[in-house]
Order: C-alpha cells, then sequence, then structure tokens
C-alpha cells in the first residue's frame, strides 16, 4: 500500500463542480445530470471520487458542488463517499460554484 502524502495545507481540499443545467441532456429526453450517468452500474463522478481516493494526496475534504435543485440526487449518489455537498443556488458559472465551495 502507497503511503499518502499530507496535503500541502491543513486546507487543502479538491473541489469538483458539477454544476450546469443539463440542457443539452434534456433536449434529448434524457432527465439525469451529467455526472450521476451511469458508466459501468455506477456514476460518472464515484468514478471521479473514487479515483481522487486512491491518490498518494491526502485531501481534507472533497467538495462537490451541484445545482439547489438537485442536491438531493448528489446526496443519494454520494452518501458513502464523505464528500461535503455544497449548493450552487443559481447557475452563476465557474467562479461563482467556486466561491459556493468556499
Amino acid at each position: 500500500m502507497t503511503k499518502k502524502i499530507p496535503a500541502a495545507s491543513p486546507n487543502c481540499c479538491a473541489v469538483l463542480l458539477c454544476g450546469g443545467e443539463g440542457s443539452r441532456l434534456a433536449s434529448q429526453g434524457i432527465d439525469i445530470h451529467k455526472p450521476l450517468m451511469p458508466i459501468h452500474d455506477k456514476p460518472s463522478l464515484l468514478h471521479v471520487v473514487d479515483q481522487m481516493k486512491s491518490l498518494e494526496i491526502e485531501f481534507n475534504s472533497i467538495i462537490v458542488v451541484v445545482p439547489d435543485s438537485r442536491i438531493v440526487e448528489y446526496q443519494q449518489a454520494l452518501h458513502s463517499r464523505g464528500c461535503l455537498i455544497v449548493a450552487q443556488p443559481k447557475a452563476l458559472g465557474t467562479g461563482d460554484a467556486v466561491c459556493c465551495a468556499i
């Protein structure tokens, strides 16, 4: 087993931005948010989170910023992964999503 490298700062967190309204998929009749689309029977976001947890870097926490309207879906998908889920009340872009995480 590889030893984990402590984060450079005690406040070092990974932030995953899962915002957006999903309008392109919705226009195709698909009502699932892209990060929750299944790949090999597991939401794609879980593949990312699991890979991050397997890295040699020890993150203080993994923060996932999601649209306010989809927070329950993300809570269900990430319930056993120990992520902090933060709602972005209104889709105002990447900068706003990062501010929501802070």
